[in-house]
């Protein structure tokens, strides 16, 4: 997750991380209101979201032309294999498989929030953040 923070940069690494955990929290406590999860691997996969994200608005709106079809291609091909590792752990017992998908949600969005500046065209720009 290092290079994500490489990538993007200390504050929106860090913005992306805190929503992503304030998401596990939130849904974790909606599925599971009797028992108390803690830990970071929420926001870790929060930060897997908001890769996940920022490739798909790469792959639908050609922001970065420096950058290849198969560089994009590989890189959501290793982020889908990622979380599918991450949320085939999660189904084991003491851990909380509600509170890695809340975090899966909330950082996707975010993503799609911080990662819709890049896009050109203004009307592309709103329907991204609309979804």
């Amino acid at each position: 997750c290092a290079f994500f923070e490489r990538e993007w940069g200390s504050f929106s690494f860090l913005w992306i991380y805190i929503i992503s955990e304030i998401g596990c929290i939130i849904v974790s406590c909606c599925m599971n209101p009797d028992s108390l999860a803690v830990g970071s691997s929420g926001a870790i996969m929060g930060l897997f979201g908001a890769k996940l994200a920022q490739v798909a608005a790469q792959l639908c709106f050609e922001m970065n032309e420096k950058e290849g079809e198969e560089v994009r291609l590989e890189q959501l091909s290793s982020m889908l294999c990622s979380m599918s590792i991450i949320l085939t752990v999660s189904f084991f017992t003491y851990i909380d498989y509600s509170g890695h998908m809340g975090a899966l949600g909330a950082g996707f969005i975010v993503g799609m929030i911080c990662f819709s500046r890049s896009i050109r065209s203004g009307c592309s720009r709103t329907i991204w953040r609309l979804l």
